[in-house]
C-alpha cells in the first residue's frame, strides 16, 4: 500500500493522503516518489503492445470508412506484422472487436492494410446477429435510461421475433430483465435493424 500510496498522489491526493496517513502515521506528499525496476520492465512486450496500438487504429479506421459500426464483431483479421508474444491476439480481438485474430497470411478476399512493419488483413463480413444483438443492447440500456430506471430495477422484456432467442440468457443478464417474452407488439419502444433483420422491442418494470 506504501507504493500504491505514492503512485496515486499525483492522480488522487486526498484519497492517497487518507491512505497513507492512516497507516503510517505520515504525509504522503512528503514521500519520495517511487522509482521504476529496470529489470521488471519488459521492452519486447512494450513493443508489441506499440505494434497492437497502430492495428487496433487501422482496423478502426478501416470501421469507420466502411461504415462498420464499431460494436459490430468482425469475422477475422489475419497479421503479418512482426507481433513476438503470439498472447496478445485476445487483446487484439478484444479491442478491435474482432470473433478470430490468427497471425498468418491473408485468405481469399480479405482487405489488405499496410503497416510499416507488415500488414493486416480483414475479412469484412459481420455477423448479422451478433451485430443485432449488440444493437438491442445498446437500444434497451438506452431505454431503460430514458425511463430513469438504475442497474437494481428489474424489467420484463418483450421481443416480436425469436431471431436472438440463443442469446437469451445474455440479453437477461445485460439489461437486468427476469425474462424475456415473444410475442407481437403494437406498442413497441423502438426497432433494431441489421442486414434486413428487424426486431421490436418493449419493455415493464416489474421490480425496483
Amino acid at each position: 500500500f506504501s507504493t500504491v500510496s505514492k503512485l496515486l498522489a499525483p492522480f488522487a491526493p486526498f484519497v492517497s493522503e487518507h491512505i497513507y496517513t492512516d497507516m503510517f502515521r505520515e504525509s504522503v506528499h512528503l514521500q519520495r516518489y517511487p522509482h521504476a525496476d529496470a529489470k521488471l520492465i519488459d521492452r519486447p512486450l512494450e513493443d508489441d503492445m506499440k505494434l497492437v496500438d497502430k492495428i487496433v487504429s487501422k482496423v478502426n479506421a478501416f470501421r469507420k470508412e466502411h461504415a462498420l459500426k464499431q460494436r459490430w464483431p468482425l469475422e477475422k483479421l489475419c497479421i503479418s506484422a512482426g507481433i513476438k508474444n503470439r498472447n496478445l491476439k485476445g487483446v487484439i480481438a478484444n479491442l478491435a472487436n474482432v470473433n478470430d485474430v490468427v497471425f498468418e497470411e491473408a485468405e481469399k478476399d480479405m482487405e489488405k492494410i499496410e503497416l510499416e512493419v507488415g500488414e493486416i488483413y480483414i475479412n469484412m463480413k459481420v455477423n448479422s446477429k451478433q451485430a443485432l444483438l449488440r444493437e438491442l443492447l445498446r437500444e434497451v440500456q438506452a431505454a431503460r435510461k430514458t425511463h430513469k430506471l438504475v442497474i437494481k430495477d428489474r424489467i420484463r422484456l418483450f421481443l416480436d421475433s425469436q431471431v436472438l432467442k440463443d442469446s437469451e440468457e445474455a440479453i437477461k443478464e445485460k439489461v437486468g430483465a427476469v425474462d424475456i417474452v415473444y410475442a407481437d407488439i403494437d406498442d413497441e419502444f423502438g426497432v433494431v435493424e441489421h442486414q434486413g433483420i428487424y426486431v421490436k422491442y418493449k419493455f415493464s418494470v416489474v421490480g425496483r
